[in-house]
């Protein structure tokens, strides 16, 4: 076993999913679910999704920071070269995008090797998030139970940019003021 597997378990037209993790990091889950969603909505991948990733990569990975084309080459390429038929890398790329999103550090602070943003994959993915958003997305909203989705509808979401953690400040190397995260002074 890799990292981790995604297992389908088919009946009566209803698919579950069990999903066996090696070690539970924020970037095998992310990958892990993505197969569970490519397999729940039947995803063909191998023309269109394939197409703007490459053509992502072709235009845009070359004006990216160093870092960025690392963990690209080593995910997107490397790793994916064991993948023989062009479901199977399919498939296994799409994994594979969202996975580069798990080790952002807004999403996996922990990770030091790569130190990459959200925000550099995004200029690197420019037509593939046009796919997700355009296609994806409305394949999976079609899926939402009905309540679910009109809560989610009215329900406001703040801008990925302007989140910050609350314990960036505490933990500041720059921080001046040494105390109890828990505000007591103590």
């Amino acid at each position: 076993m890799e990292e981790g597997v995604c297992k389908t378990i088919r009946s009566s037209g209803l698919n579950k999913y069990v999903i066996v993790l090696r070690r539970s990091n924020p970037y095998i889950i992310v990958h892990e679910l993505s197969h569970m969603v490519e397999n729940e909505l039947n995803l063909s991948l191998e023309q269109e999704f394939l197409y703007k990733v490459y053509q992502d990569i072709e235009q845009n990975l070359k004006q990216s920071n160093i870092l960025v084309q690392k963990i690209i080459g080593q995910i997107i390429f490397k790793e994916i070269q064991v993948y023989q038929t062009p479901k199977s890398r399919a498939s296994e790329l799409f994994a594979r995008y969202f996975e580069l999103f798990a080790w952002a550090q807004e999403v996996y602070p922990k990770d030091k090797e790569y130190l990459i943003r959200t925000q550099d994959l995004n200029r690197v993915f420019l037509a593939t998030n046009q796919w997700k958003k355009s296609y994806l997305d409305l394949q999976i909203m079609e899926r939402i139970d009905k309540e679910v989705k009109e809560y989610s509808d009215k329900t406001a979401f703040k801008d990925i940019n302007k989140v910050q953690s609350s314990w960036t400040n505490k933990f500041s190397p720059g921080s001046k003021k040494i105390g109890s995260i828990f505000e007591d002074d103590n």
